[in-house]
């Protein structure tokens, strides 16, 4: 795996956690804790393709 360059990582980060606020944000109104998991799971798996290159 190859780490991208630090500030190409900072912006991704800065980006998942206004998604993620957005996103809780929403679900806080649903009030649904199963579809807050899978969310941020998905958001997790996105954010960890991005920071790492796949080979």
């Amino acid at each position: 795996m190859k780490l991208v360059q630090n500030n190409e990582v900072k912006e991704i980060k800065n980006g998942f956690v206004k998604n993620s606020n957005k996103i809780l944000g929403k679900l806080k109104k649903v009030g649904s804790f199963k579809k807050i998991n899978i969310i941020l799971e998905k958001l997790r798996e996105k954010i960890y393709q991005k920071v790492y290159k796949i080979n």
